[in-house]
């Protein structure tokens, strides 16, 4: 099994305010991401699984109509559109 640190993966500006490290395979996506204060990133949806560790700021997710606040780490399922601020 091939483990990676996210720390040595190049950042990318994901969405405005939104500075993440991910590793894509076939199944999951795991990443870390930092958040600028009132970053908001659209709805949208994953063919697969993503966890992520929220390292600076917070954020909020809604799916089907429920917000509520994560930090310092959430967990997306994938296939559910969902949005986050």
């Amino acid at each position: 099994m091939l483990v990676t640190n996210c720390s040595t993966v190049p950042p990318c500006d994901i969405g405005p305010g939104f500075h993440g490290r991910y590793l894509h395979s076939h199944h999951v996506t795991p990443g870390r991401v930092d958040l600028d204060s009132g970053a908001l990133f659209p709805e949208h949806s994953h063919r697969h699984g993503q966890w992520t560790t929220i390292l600076t700021g917070a954020l909020q997710r809604t799916v089907a109509g429920v917000t509520r606040g994560l930090r310092p780490r959430y967990v997306d399922t994938g296939l559910q559109p969902y949005s986050i601020w």
